[in-house]
């Protein structure tokens, strides 16, 4: 009977353990789809219709010398919602936020690994904090300053960055990429 009840708990347990990791999976998921809505708003003003990604790209950077991956996928992935039109109510139900992950994770590489605060300028390849070389207007965050758009959700970031950085390194197997 103890066997019972222990494998009965311990089934319970797990039960809300897994639980538990997928509602935080699940929360992670949905701070990122809000902060990707707030990207692509920013670069919203260099989209127009009909453009190609490279003239996009042409609109928010002189050049692209220093872009990373991890940028140019994001500008990818921005400028995909934006070309099929999607909305912000899909993009936070179903959008793709990985590129999105995987910028924070390479701007807090970036910053931790040279003691810096400018990790958003170099996933974008730039290399000063002088913006007036940007060529498109922009709201209350640069669309290049991913902390800025994820600074709402900044202290629940930081409290659970570790597991930030682990989901957003297997987050393909959890979420359709």
């Amino acid at each position: 009977m103890k066997k019972l009840l222990f494998g009965v708990m311990a089934t319970v347990l797990f039960s809300f353990i897994g639980n538990a990791q997928k509602t935080n999976e699940n929360d992670l998921r949905l701070e990122f789809a809000k902060r990707m809505v707030s990207f692509v708003e920013s670069v919203r003003p260099a989209y127009s219709d009909k453009i190609s990604f490279k003239s996009f790209k042409g609109k928010l950077l002189n050049d692209e010398i220093g872009l990373t991956v991890e940028g140019d996928k994001l500008l990818e992935s921005a400028f995909g919602f934006l070309q099929n039109k999607t909305t912000s109510d899909e993009i936070i139900k179903v959008g793709n936020v990985k590129p999105l992950m995987d910028a924070f994770v390479f701007i807090n590489d970036y910053n931790t690994k040279f003691k810096s605060s400018k990790g958003d300028f170099a996933l974008f390849g730039m290399n000063s904090d002088n913006d007036a070389v940007l060529k498109t207007p922009y709201k209350t965050c640069k669309w290049y300053q991913i902390f800025c758009h994820l600074s709402n959700a900044w202290n629940w970031l930081v409290e659970n960055l570790e597991t930030i950085v682990h989901v957003a390194s297997v987050y393909c197997q959890f979420f359709p990429c």
